[in-house]
């Protein structure tokens, strides 16, 4: 059954290419952008997936030993950068070759207190100019029909997300109305776990992502600090001696 819906969206994306005729899917001109509405996925999806081994939630260490098998060079070791403290949000990309490069960002976790990865960052690049129609086919053929798509004559966006209605919401875009309660379920997806392909003719950009685990930590890991403050300053008030 898996087969047929793929082969299915497949077709009718090869569709939308050579003619400015609409089709099922919702295709007309290729030289515009448009957009499908697919399957949603459930959190099992995002956590086997893997990008070049790597996966969301990884430890640290886990991440290293692929690193230093594959050959990986660059990224935290050569940036001298510290650990974070709660989560890591400036990148590191190690390289392999001259076409791959991958970022991982890194997340504190609060009841272990060891590094995990949220957020994977990969590109390929090519030499010369790829068919982005048949490299997009590949794609769905290997990672299934996505929840969202976007094809212009510039590039094509394939998305896989729990929700295929969220990505087009227009009324939470500001940070304004994102702090509205109608914008709660909104927040939720936005920083829950997605996967982003951008296929162009020279390159491959894929982002696997799983922020709104992080921040779980982090808020976890403030309040302890909070706490432990508020703690330290009861006691240190507690001892001095008011003798005025």
């Amino acid at each position: 059954m898996k087969f047929f819906y793929i082969a299915t969206f497949c077709i009718s994306l090869l569709g939308a290419w050579p003619t400015h005729t609409a089709n099922a899917r919702g295709y007309s001109n290729p030289f515009n952008s448009h957009k499908t509405d697919g399957p949603e996925y459930k959190n099992k999806f995002f956590e086997v997936l893997s990008i070049a081994d790597f996966k969301l939630h990884m430890p640290e260490e886990e991440a290293i030993s692929i690193i230093a098998k594959d050959g990986w060079t660059g990224g935290w070791s050569r940036s001298g950068s510290i650990p974070p403290e709660t989560i890591e949000t400036t990148g590191f990309p190690f390289k392999q070759g001259k076409d791959d490069s991958i970022t991982l960002y890194r997340y504190r976790t609060f009841d272990t207190n060891i590094l995990k990865i949220y957020a994977i960052e990969y590109t390929r690049k090519f030499d010369q100019n790829q068919n982005v129609q048949t490299l997009t086919t590949k794609l769905i053929e290997k990672y299934g029909e996505p929840t969202n798509t976007e094809l212009s004559n510039l590039k094509v966006v394939l998305q896989y997300s729990p929700d295929n209605k969220m990505k087009y919401n227009q009324n939470c875009i500001s940070e304004y109305q994102r702090n509205q309660i109608q914008c709660l379920s909104y927040v939720n997806w936005l920083k829950g776990p997605k996967f982003t392909i951008t296929v162009l003719p020279r390159s491959i950009e894929m982002v696997l992502e799983d922020e709104g685990e992080a921040l779980n930590h982090q808020t976890n890991i403030r309040t302890r600090q909070n706490i432990d403050l508020n703690t330290l300053e009861k006691d240190t008030s507690e001892g001095i001696d008011l003798d005025f």
